[in-house]
């Protein structure tokens, strides 16, 4: 484990320690018996341990701060060794090197979905609204809380990931040919060149990480066209934006350009590069900026994409980044979703407003939409090559195929509440038939819609 350090006062250290230990004990209190079983079975591992005398390295923090050893230790204590699934990560790095069976058991009681959870907890906020969150700037604004990988706690739980992915895939690497021992291997797959930080785990793939930037050199074609790296970050970026919205961190995953990303991962094969921008602005800008134009442009006066309407699809775009969970499917779906929604907004304004100028509707033709510059079957995102163009044309009543489903539920409900009314008040059906021919109400008539009305709010 690479030194560690603290960022803050050796107070705030301890509060964001005890703030950890709460969240996981609020989780659990959910479900005391999930709790007792996962404990149940660490003591049987460890037990089996001793029983087959299988020894283990202890995972040492030195340093020469006493007050800085003795937090590491309360965090051991307090946190890792209480924390099912962190205590399983601990005895796992703790294994000698050549017990390489004795890790790949282990590994069956560390699904990927935890260890997946326990990085989602890096940009947990502790501290919210503290003085010491408000003393931190970012782009001169004061944070609402400070994100856990930035304490002691956050660093030793990183510093376990960290090893915990090292240490399984160098067992890969090993298992597929690699000749030197693995201590060997942990120590010199990992070196600094120009480029950066590299971690080469080679026949796998090769990974280097600079400042922005991180550099994957895959060996497999498939691998270089896979859209699960995308897919991957999408969800890790609508993470940190939903749990940073509150102030402007959020800005770095979302961006602040449609053209350039300032992080991003490069794929490498045999010379060949594609890039995957981490910030979701300049990474779905071919969906904010052709929705755009097949929705909008019969409406605008030059065939051009307006500025009112790319701040349309880039609030929607932030709304749906706000607003996902799996439930509610693909990242990519969702947020393509809800750009639609937003331009929708934009072009019920336009519409309205270009009846009352007088200028007219078209239809938008097959041709009109390639000659920006692209063709119908042309993907919106690079990374997902399913959703088309055309998969967002508005129909003959102007409506996108979401807005018509979203519009055939409305008049599913609509139906269903006028058959409940027209049972429960008869005339109510002649009333609204006479309002639809434009037939003037009787005072009896619309103090019969009043009184139906608003039993039905």
């Amino acid at each position: 484990m690479k030194e560690i350090t603290n960022n803050y006062h050796l107070e705030y250290e301890y509060q964001a320690l005890q703030e950890v230990v709460s969240y996981f004990n609020g989780l659990y209190e959910q479900n005391e018996e999930l709790h007792n079983r996962l404990r149940f079975i660490n003591k049987k591992i460890l037990k089996k341990f001793k029983e087959n005398n299988i020894p283990s390295v202890l995972w040492l923090f030195t340093s020469q701060d006493k007050d800085l050893v003795k937090l590491f230790n309360s965090i051991l204590n307090e946190l890792i060794y209480t924390e099912p699934i962190l205590a399983r990560v601990f005895i796992y790095n703790s294994t000698l090197p050549e017990d390489l069976l004795i890790r790949k058991r282990l590994k069956d009681y560390l699904p990927d979905e935890a260890i997946n959870f326990l990085h989602s907890l890096f940009y947990l906020d502790l501290l919210i609204d503290s003085r010491l969150a408000q003393s931190i700037r970012f782009n001169d604004k004061p944070v609402k809380g400070i994100h856990l990988r930035s304490f002691v706690v956050g660093k030793i739980i990183d510093g376990l990931l960290s090893d915990f992915k090292h240490f399984r895939l160098i067992d890969i690497v090993k298992i597929a040919g690699a000749q030197e021992s693995i201590e060997k291997l942990r120590d010199e797959r990992v070196y600094k060149t120009d480029e950066g930080l590299v971690f080469d785990y080679s026949p796998l793939f090769k990974e280097v990480l600079t400042n922005t930037t991180i550099i994957r050199e895959v060996f497999n074609e498939d691998h270089f066209k896979n859209s699960k790296y995308g897919a991957d970050a999408d969800e890790v970026i609508c993470d940190y934006i939903q749990k940073t919205q509150y102030d402007n961190r959020k800005d770095e995953c979302f961006g602040n350009n449609l053209d350039t990303s300032k992080i991003k991962t490069i794929i490498r094969y045999k010379g060949q590069e594609r890039e995957i921008p981490l910030q979701l602005l300049p990474k779905y800008k071919n969906l904010i900026k052709k929705a755009g134009e097949i929705t909008l442009t019969n409406l605008s006066e030059d065939g051009g994409f307006k500025e009112d309407e790319k701040q349309e699809a880039m609030i929607g775009l932030l709304k749906g980044a706000m607003t996902y969970d799996k439930d509610k499917g693909t990242v990519a779906g969702w947020l393509k979703k809800n750009v639609t929604w937003g331009l929708g907004n934009a072009f019920d304004e336009q519409s309205t407003e270009a009846l009352k100028n007088g200028r007219t509707k078209k239809r938008i033709l097959k041709e009109e939409i390639d000659s920006f510059g692209g063709s119908l079957d042309e993907p919106i995102n690079e990374d997902d090559r399913e959703d088309t163009r055309k998969d967002n044309i508005p129909d003959k009543n102007n409506l996108s195929p979401m807005d018509e489903l979203i519009e055939k539920d409305e008049l599913k409900d609509k139906e269903s509440i006028l058959s409940e009314i027209y049972q429960k008040e008869p005339r109510m059906r002649n009333i609204i038939e006479k309002e639809k021919k434009g037939i003037p109400l009787t005072d009896n008539e619309r103090q019969i819609k009043k009184r139906t009305i608003d039993k039905f709010k």
